[in-house]
């Protein structure tokens, strides 16, 4: 096993300074980020595997594996439960041995935890709704423990994602079903790659089939019910005559339901409505009326990725693996095809 002499002498540095960079304290004492990168890259050649990670995995099969999921402290925290209710029942089925751990970070700010990664105080890592900087800087990391993303893209570890297009075009073609030529959008905005990957999607779908989502008929606000409730308002004062509305987030379309109560805007009679679901709750059951959705599928990423993970622990293979999952579409009252 490589040790840090081994790192300076392929990177021609101290073993004192492999050490205060692996440390997390190479910008007190003055270290180049050159320098940082080189030794960075070393670790990942030599396969340089310190402290928690290589003493659990020489304690034998009855030591647990520390597993680390890092999700965004955000409005997103509520999908979080959504997995992990999945990771739960899925370990309980696959009696893997393993304590799961929970980090929120602050988007953007996934850096901040280098440290405890490069130090490999876990064995696995699941890391869901990074955003490009976040996973630009986890790129950088030369990780030897298996990682796992949710909803991204990447070269470098391995990722279980919802297909998008699918979202998009299934979305899209239910409004087509109804002869919908106009539409409004209430949209949480291009802060978020998944989100925005969606709405892109599900508008160039609509512009296939015909279908009119004019500049001035696509809000964005917060992707909350208070954002949801705002577009309807700016959508009624702006006398909009659209008859059907999509929402890139349930959470938007709670807003949305009682915003078009108020208004006197009765769903679906006046008006419908579309929604995906993001948080995997059942409370898309319960509004009133129920809401219709494209339903994403969380649990089924929950559970690939518990498997992915235990896969990867026993065979001690590190190289990516690229899963897709599909949309299910749920037609309640909010938007019916009878």
């Amino acid at each position: 096993m490589a040790t840090v002499k081994d790192i300076a002498e392929k990177v021609g540095v101290s073993a004192t300074t492999v050490s205060i960079v692996i440390n997390g304290k190479s910008a007190e004492r003055g270290i180049t980020q050159a320098t940082q990168d080189k030794i960075y890259q070393a670790m990942k050649e030599l396969g340089y595997q310190p402290n928690l990670s290589a003493r659990r995995l020489r304690a034998g099969d009855n030591e647990p594996a520390l597993v680390a999921f890092f999700w965004p402290s955000d409005f997103r925290l509520s999908i979080l439960a959504s997995f992990l209710n999945a990771y739960s029942k899925r370990i309980r089925e696959t009696n893997f041995n393993c304590e799961l751990v929970v980090q929120t970070y602050e988007n953007d700010a996934l850096e901040k935890f280098s440290l405890s990664l490069l130090r490999n105080t876990y064995n696995a890592v699941i890391v869901g709704a990074c955003s490009q900087k976040d996973l630009k800087a986890l790129e950088a990391l030369p990780l030897q423990m298996p990682v796992v993303l949710i909803n991204r893209d990447s070269s470098v570890f391995s990722t279980i994602n919802v297909d998008n297009q699918a979202i998009g075009r299934l979305a899209a073609e239910q409004f087509l079903k109804k002869g919908y030529k106009e539409l409004a959008v209430f949209s949480s905005g291009s802060r978020f790659i998944a989100s925005r990957q969606r709405t892109e999607a599900f508008l160039s779908a609509c512009e296939e089939m015909g279908i009119t989502a004019k500049p001035e008929s696509i809000y964005q606000d917060d992707s909350t019910a208070e954002g949801g409730y705002r577009m309807v308002q700016r959508f009624c004062a702006d006398g909009r005559k659209a008859k059907a509305v999509f929402c890139d987030y349930d959470a938007i379309a709670f807003g949305a339901l009682k915003a078009f109560r108020e208004q006197g805007i009765s769903v679906p009679e006046d008006l419908e409505l579309l929604s995906i679901d993001i948080t995997g709750s059942d409370l898309t059951t319960h509004t009133s009326p129920s809401l219709s959705v494209i339903k994403m599928p969380n649990e089924k990423m929950g559970f690939t990725a518990i498997d992915l993970i235990k896969e990867k622990l026993v065979t001690h293979n590190t190289d990516p693996v690229h899963i897709e999952t599909k949309p299910e579409l749920i037609l309640r009252e909010s938007f019916l095809l009878y």
